[in-house]
């Protein structure tokens, strides 16, 4: 699921909870999300209120929650103030509106308790234009929606890629752009369809090249899984520098400073563009096989309802930063024994653990259906950048690659 920016946008008073969401599924997520409103109501009073909206959407954003914003007027600062927020997370935006037309709106109005002026309601229309300034704004609505709950319209269905004779899952990049030059070059060979699980950058040498490599490819036969280091670069090509000088990407922005990448006007807005097309968790079906793939990885099955979540369960696993393997182990466990469901995630592996591992406090033996692509790749001596390995044994980090055909799983790596 690609983080989406939901605007619900009504003529007078927006209501969208009476229209279709969900009232027993707000509740059950209403004390799991910061801050604890489902989604953010506006309507114009002052600059303090305004802020105060804003800042409520952008700590939803910022942890990658899908985020819902109900707002009775339009002003057109506002509207360039939520585009430059969906922007820095790499939202997407969807607008729903619930009016077809200025007379039905006038028919609506004069039914209600506290009817507006016409002439209120005419001006308001009047500025309806100011939505098209967006032009990679998606608007629905509501009324021609499928589905009487909002959110049931936008649920994904499995990414079907039985067709392709070969599907690539390719793990934590972290700026190696030569090693991913050679799964290409394999890639080629057999027509691969490409799934990177996150993390395309920082660590490694050639942070930029792997953006501009990644960004060259065919957008039909690529998918992108976001990563939490994907978080610094979107931040980045927003325009947001200051709070990332401490961070993994600090060494990867003088890089990028140096290029002078935010000088030049088109590229940034391509960059933009591309930082959208990250999901936070996908499901693939492949024959008989369902794959979730996420770049923290999760600890149970999900197959739908991925808007209720926050996106940073997926991007930094569901049980915490560190605790990637006992992740594994519990999806293993969920399945009930389920052998055609599998996980594929990177991240973190902390015990330097094989693509496909066993857990220790896991039945002895069993392999679990979980494969961890994150394999230290960044520190293979032909990508080191630092003199300092932090553990032995790194030396021999590579990019993994798992590949699916019909034969079934193929682990490979590449330097």
């Amino acid at each position: 699921m690609i983080p989406t920016l939901f605007i619900f946008h009504g003529t007078n008073g927006c209501q969208p909870i009476d229209k279709g969401i969900d009232l027993i599924d707000l509740q059950k997520i209403k004390e799991s999300i910061q801050p604890p409103r489902f989604g953010v109501n506006y309507s114009p009073a002052n600059s303090d209120t305004k802020k105060e909206f804003l800042s409520m959407a952008q700590a939803r954003m910022a942890n990658f929650t899908p985020t819902h914003v109900f707002v009775d007027s339009v002003e057109l600062t506002l509207l360039k103030d939520l585009d430059k927020l969906a922007v820095s997370y790499g939202f997407g935006v969807v607008r729903i509106t619930f009016d077809h037309t200025i007379r039905e709106a006038q028919e609506k109005n004069q039914n209600t308790k506290e009817p507006m002026e016409d002439s209120a309601l005419k001006e308001l229309f009047g500025k309806l234009k100011d939505f098209n300034r967006f032009s990679d704004w998606k608007t629905f609505n509501f009324y021609d929606l499928q589905h009487s709950r909002v959110m049931d319209n936008f649920e994904e269905s499995p990414l079907d890629l039985t067709k392709h004779e070969s599907v690539l899952f390719i793990g934590d990049i972290q700026g190696c752009n030569n090693s991913l030059l050679k799964v290409l070059e394999y890639a080629k060979l057999k027509n691969s369809y490409l799934i990177f699980t996150g993390d395309l950058t920082d660590r490694g040498p050639e942070n930029f090249k792997v953006v501009e490599t990644v960004m060259s490819l065919n957008a039909g036969k690529t998918l992108k899984v976001r990563g939490n280091h994907e978080t610094y670069s979107g931040l980045y090509w927003s325009g947001t520098r200051q709070s990332l000088r401490d961070s993994p990407f600090s060494e990867t922005q003088k890089e990028y400073d140096k290029l002078g990448v935010l000088d030049n006007k088109n590229l940034v807005q391509r960059l933009q563009n591309f930082y959208r097309t990250f999901h936070t968790i996908r499901v693939i079906k492949y024959g008989k096989k369902e794959i979730l793939v996420s770049h923290g990885g999760v600890n149970s099955w999900i197959d739908k309802g991925f808007w209720k979540y926050e996106g940073t369960s997926f991007i930094r696993g569901s049980n915490g930063y560190h605790l990637s393997s006992e992740c594994d182990m519990e999806f293993t466990q969920s399945l009930n024994s389920n052998l055609n469901r599998f996980a594929i995630r990177g991240h973190r592996n902390c015990k330097h653990l094989p693509v496909w591992h066993s857990a220790e406090q896991y039945e002895a033996g069993k392999t679990l259906q979980t494969a961890c692509l994150e394999q230290k790749v960044e520190y293979h001596p032909s990508n080191i950048v630092k003199s300092d390995v932090p553990d032995e044994g790194l030396e021999n980090g590579h990019l993994a690659v798992l590949e699916l055909t019909k034969s079934g799983f193929e682990t490979m790596r590449f330097v």
